[in-house]
Order: structure tokens, then sequence, then C-alpha cells
């Protein structure tokens, strides 16, 4: 084990960490962050499947993500990332998922039933796009900005919280009655929200699921650790550091090299590295765990963790860190709209909780990813009290999750940091789409479909490969495609469409950082995750390309990712329909928010929503095989990966910089235009290699980044910058099933809000 850190609170939660180290069975290079809720997220899987973590403290602010040789590992450079041998793989979720697939000594944390996973992928997703998203949409911007709170964030943020209060009414945890991923995705996002003293006694469901999650999480302690040390380094420190996930300059190339993303938390496992906390715990649970309870198998289990992860990624913790961010780093009073956005996250984990779990009544690795995330908030003081699902799941999982010491043990901390600088539908809960219903059971999030559909009905596991390193691959593919690639996409264009905000440069910049990454990735690769066929991260990276095309954004810049695209489209299953559908829901733009939105799915009375849960529940439940979603831990821990980059960032920062132009009449922002522009670098740089975006098969995680990317390309976005984007995107036009469906969609989409650009 290497550790850094020599200051007091680091060397106490480091020891502590240590001590837990001891009981771990399997060590895998984890870079990471302590006060990270995905980092944590992570943590608590690895403890839950009982696997070993050599834990590698990632310092951002010296640049540590940006060294060469984690650039290698992560060409996102972001954390967590997790290496398991020579395999990176990063998205917390993503990890996650690995971790219980491979390593999980039964499927009780990431069910192999396809209805389960379905929900427990949802509610992944739901922490991924609302619950963490909106916390750090209300708290980011004070803390990194200096910015004053923004009220309508902050009823968006608690939004989330009432939505999770929702869920977790009737039952133990998020996706059930059963501790799952998704319950520790969303406690770690939770945490993050209560040390923010977001008031959770608001909403009971949350708050008794959190108090108890807090108990009986494994890992539990590592989350408290973290959110003691988020507390008092991040938010009571006069807003002294960066967010976990935040890319700084290069200055470093250790980390760089491991992780081209360079980002924590990176795992190495034995020469593999991987990153993003979510993916890392998928990654450990399904290498190491004795059984699939953290991670099931089963379709739709697996489908509602995955769902779970998401949710955590893109909302629970998305949300802490958007409210909290500006008044930490950037000395702004707190924004009360991203303070109710990040309730609002809160809000629906409660509502996931009705089972005893997030993902349903077994503790799977959403309930150590949203336990750390969970903590997070409780430390920070969010007021969890409104929603007793989740204080219930907190309470249990703090006294029965693995390793839940080690997450308590730094938030008094963090408590500290924090006081003294931060302001303080049945079906489907969430009421957003895709949600899909097989049967009885409902599922919704886009990558958490597209799981639970490989899972229960794949012919094979093409899409989804079994192997554990190939999973993590895709994996990761679907976590960036969800947090970074589609997110990035919103990030821009949506708060032009929906808020009447002004265009920002710098999301916009960011989206073509996002699709950089992604060229990256597809570098010498002919699918997005890697192998010589399509995978689940393929079709959900081809969903957001498409949108990024409909929207007319030019990925042409990115070769790779275009070239990808391109492909695709032409190849992948449904491409048609990916395309028409893009098409369709041009008229219904107007009315699209970070949460309410669509694709919903009702499977014979199972609904399901959010995309990329959706692609993997129909992977899942009726794919042939699991190409487009593999069951091997790596292949699907890569696609995994790519969707939630798909949603938190490729996809995000279009509509961040998009739709205020479209639906405000707002003049174009230069800085979302660049964080536009990153994430298609960072697509790009997920390619490199690689004819898809996880790898070379084509994946769900290349149809939901292509429906992205087609919406850039008819948005005019230049992908010929990212040659591996540009490529990849040419082959999902010609390989992407459906791909025609897309890509009509996408030119509606054009025809309908960007006639006039």
């Amino acid at each position: 084990m290497i550790i850094k850190r020599t200051n007091t609170h680091s060397r106490k939660l480091l020891t502590n960490v240590t001590f837990f180290a001891l009981y771990l069975k399997k060590k895998m290079d984890f870079y990471y962050l302590p006060g990270s809720a995905p980092c944590r997220a992570v943590q608590m899987t690895a403890a839950a499947v009982g696997v070993e973590l050599n834990l590698k403290l990632t310092n951002l602010m010296a640049g540590e993500h940006m060294k060469p040789e984690f650039l290698k590992l992560n060409p996102q450079h972001c954390i967590p990332t997790l290496v398991d041998g020579s395999f990176p793989v990063w998205e917390s979720r993503a990890i996650m998922i690995y971790l219980v697939e491979k390593y999980g000594k039964d499927e009780s944390l990431y069910p192999k039933d396809p209805q389960k996973r379905a929900v427990v992928n949802q509610r992944l997703f739901f922490d991924q796009g609302t619950l963490y998203q909106r916390f750090a949409d209300y708290f980011y911007p004070q803390i990194f900005a200096k910015q004053p709170a923004n009220a309508d964030n902050e009823k968006k943020m608690l939004d989330g919280l009432d939505f999770l209060n929702t869920f977790l009414g009737g039952s133990k945890y998020v996706a059930g009655d059963q501790l799952t991923i998704a319950d520790l995705t969303i406690l770690a996002t939770v945490s993050t929200y209560d040390v923010a003293k977001v008031d959770l006694a608001k909403y009971p469901n949350v708050a008794s699921w959190y108090a108890r999650l807090r108990k009986e999480a494994p890992g539990a302690a590592i989350n408290e650790a973290g959110c003691c040390l988020l507390y008092a380094c991040v938010i009571h420190p006069s807003f002294s550091l960066s967010s976990p996930t935040r890319p700084f300059p290069q200055t470093n190339t250790s980390l760089a090299q491991i992780n081209p993303q360079h980002c924590i938390p990176t795992l190495v496992d034995d020469g593999f590295s991987l990153w993003e906390s979510r993916a890392i715990q998928i990654y450990l649970v399904e290498k190491y765990a004795k059984d699939d309870a953290l991670y099931p198998k089963d379709p739709q289990k697996r489908a509602v963790v995955n769902q779970r992860l998401f949710f955590d990624q893109g909302t629970l913790y998305q949300r802490f860190t958007e409210y909290h961010h500006p008044q930490l780093f950037h000395k702004q009073p707190a924004n009360p709209e991203l303070y109710r956005k990040m309730n609002e996250g809160l809000e629906l984990l409660n509502s996931f909780l009705t089972s005893q779990f997030v993902a349903g009544d077994v503790l799977t690795i959403a309930d150590l990813c949203i336990y750390a995330t969970i903590s997070s908030y409780d430390a920070a003081k969010v007021d969890l009290t409104p929603f007793p699902n989740v204080t219930r799941w907190l309470s249990k999982l703090r006294k029965e999750a693995p390793g839940a010491a080690l997450n308590e043990a730094g938030l008094e901390d963090f408590k500290a940091f924090l006081a003294k600088f931060v302001q303080p539908n049945k079906l489907n809960p969430q009421h957003c789409v895709p949600t899909l219903v097989d049967g009885d059971f409902s599922i919704w999030e886009s990558r958490a479909i597209m799981i639970y559909l490989v899972d229960k009905y794949g012919k094979d596991d093409s899409l989804y490969p079994r192997d554990p390193q190939r999973r993590a691959v895709i994996n990761q593919r679907l976590f960036f495609d969800m947090g970074t690639l589609y997110q990035r996409f919103a990030d821009y264009y949506y708060p032009q469409m929906f808020e009447g905000a002004a265009e920002n440069p710098d999301a916009y910049t960011k989206i073509g950082e996002a699709l950089g990454f992604l060229e990256c990735f597809l570098e010498g690769q002919t699918f997005v995750a890697g192998g010589d066929s399509l995978s689940l991260a393929d079709l959900s990276l081809l969903a957001s390309l498409t949108t990024f095309e409909v929207a007319g954004y030019d990925i042409s810049e990115f070769k790779n990712v275009s070239d990808w695209y391109g492909r695709i489209q032409k190849i992948a299953p449904g491409a048609d329909l990916n395309k028409s559908w893009a098409e369709a829901a041009r008229p219904l733009f107007d009315k699209l928010n970070p949460q309410h939105t669509i694709p919903t799915l009702v499977d014979n009375g199972f609904s399901l929503w959010e995309s990329r849960a959706i692609q993997i529940y129909l992977v899942e439940k009726y794919g042939k095989d699991d190409s487009l979603y593999p069951k091997d831990p790596q292949k699907r821990a890569l696609v995994n990966q790519r969707l939630f980059f798909d949603m938190g960032v490729f996809y995000q920062r279009f509509g961040d910089y998009w739709y205020p132009q479209i639906f405000a009449k707002q003049p174009a922002n230069a800085d979302n235009e660049k964080k536009m522009q990153e994430a298609v670098a960072f697509l790009n740089t997920f390619l490199e290699g690689h004819q898809y975006a996880a790898g070379d098969q084509l994946t769900i995680a290349d149809l939901s980044l292509a429906a992205s990317a087609a919406t850039y390309e008819v948005a005019g976005f230049d992908f010929s910058k990212y040659p591996n984007v540009q490529a990849w995107l040419e082959r999902c036009k010609k390989n992407a099933p459906g791909y025609d469906l897309n890509q009509a969609g996408a030119d509606d989409f054009k025809a309908k809000f960007l006639g006039g650009k």
C-alpha cells in the first residue's frame, strides 16, 4: 500500500484505511481522493467483496492526474481509477459493477435477475445524473467559483432528494429490500449532502436509509472517513481544495501515465489501471468477490444497481459538488437553486429506497457508492430528515456496510470544514425516460437498462462480455458517457435551452475535452471499449453522439470519434431507431431538464427510464448474446464507464452549451463550448487505438455515445479535430444497428431547433 499524505488528519484517516486494508485479499491500484464520494463508493464496494486496494492518493492540485503514465491508464484523467492487473477502469459506478461481477461472492450487491439489476442500474444512473449532479450544480459554483448560492439549483437538488425519498418509500434500500451497489453509490452521495449540511430530516425515507446505511454498509467507515476529510480539507478551510474530478494543468506525470484522464480515484491491479469510483467498484466485485451479491448477475437486479450508480454519479454526487464547490473554491455564496437541486437528488434517492437497499433488498456496490455520497451530504449537514428512506438506509449502511467505519471516520473533520464555509410515479418515481417495464419490473436510466437487457436476454456476452477486464472497460465507457461525454453536452446546452441561461464558453470547451477523451479511447480501436465486436458502450455512446449531431455539434475534428460514429451508425442494432427517436424527441427539448427526461420504457408492466439503463436492460433481457454489453467484468466495466461518461460529460456538456441558445435565446457561452470540446477530446482519447468506445467491439456504450455524437454533429460540432471520435462515429454510422433512426432523429432535432445555426 502506497500512502503519500503527511498532514495529521490524513495520517489518522490513512491509518484507518491501512488497518482496513489488512482484511482485504486482492491488491489493485486505486487512484483516489479520500474525500471524493465516488472514491468512497468504490472503497465500500471493495470492502463488500473483500478485495484489497493499493491506495494511490492522487494530488489533483499537483497535476498528478495529468502525468503521462496516468493518462495512459485513464485518458479522461479523473478519479476514481482502478487498475486490476493490466486492466484500468474509471468512473465509480462502472468500477463498482466490475468489482461485484468479478470478485463478488454472490450477486446480492448487483443481482443477476434482469429486473432487479435494472432497478439497481436505474438508481446508479439516477445517482450520477440527478442526485450527485444536482448536488454539484448547487454547491460547486459556490465552492470553486465563489459564486452566490443559486436558488433554482438548490430547488433542483432538493427535488433530487424528494425523488430518492420516493424511491425509498416502502423499501429498505434504494433498489428494493436488499443492499446493492446502488445503495453504496447513493450512500456516498447522500453522505456528501450530509457533510454539506443539506437537511436530510425533511426526507424521512432518505434520513432513515442514510442512518441505517452508515451503520450497515460494507466499508461504511471508509466513507465516513472520507467525508471527514472532505469536510476538513475542502469545505471547511476556505474552499482550498479541488473537486474530486476537477482536471488541472499537467504538472506531474506519474498518475497521468496510468490514467490518461488524470483523475482519482484510480486503481491499479497488477498492471491493470482503472479509474472512476463506480467502475472500480464493479470491477472489484466482478473480479474478486466470492459471489455476485454486491453486483448481481441477474439482468434486472444488475440494471437497478447500474441505474443507482449512474444516479449517484450524475445526480446525487454531482449536485453535491455543484452546490459546495463554488463556495469552497471560489468564495461564492450558497446558491439556493443548487441547494434545491441537491435536495431533489435526495428526494429521488428516497423514492428509490422503497426496499432495504438502494437497488433492492440486498446490499450492492450501489449502496456502497451512494453511501459514500450520502455520508458526505450528512457530514455537510444536508438535512436528510425529509427523506425517511434515505435516513433509514443510511443508518443501516453505517451499521452493516463493509468498511463503514472507514467511511464514518473522516466525517467529523469534514463537517467542521463545511460548517465554516458552506451556506447552508409508480413505475418511475424519478419520472424520467428512458424507462423500461419488463413484466411487473420497471427500470430506468439507459445504461442500466442496456446492461439489464444483455444480462437477461442476450444470446451471448458479446455486447457485455463476461470477462472482467473487458466488462470493466465497457462499464468505464458507459460511465464516461454518462458522467463526462453526455453530461458536458448537457452542461453546455441545457441551461440555455431550459433556463434561459447565457452561453457558457467553458462548458462548451469541456464538451470538446470529453470528445477528446473519446478520441483517445478510440485510438486504434474499432469499438469504444476495444475488442473486435460491438458492445453496450458503443450503443450508449452512439445515442449520445447522435444527440450531438442532431444539435449540430461538429465532431469532425475528432477523427477517431467521427470514424467510430460513422461505423456504429451502420452496424449498431437499432441504429435506425436511435436516429428516428432522436428526431422525434426534438419537440420535447423545450421541456427537458436534467432530471425530468425521456425516454421511458414500459416492458409488460415494468417501467424503466434513463436511456442507458434502458439500453442495458434491453440487452440483458432480450439480447441474443452479450456482445453489446459483455458479461466479462473488465469489458463490462469499460462499457459502463463510457455510458456514465456519455451521460455525465459527453451529452451533458452538449446540452449546457446548446440548450440555453436554443430555448432561452441566449448567446453562446465560450466556457461551455470549451467544456463541450473537452468532452469530445476525452472521447477521442478513449478511442485511441480502439475501434469503439469500450474497445474493438461495438457495445451499448457506442450506441449511447453515438446518439450524443449525432446530436453534436447536426449541431455543427467539428469532429475533424478529434480523428478518433470522427472515425468512430463513421464506424457507428456504418455498423451500429438502427443508426439510421438515430440519424433521422438528429436531423429532425437540427431542423426543429438548430435550423438557423
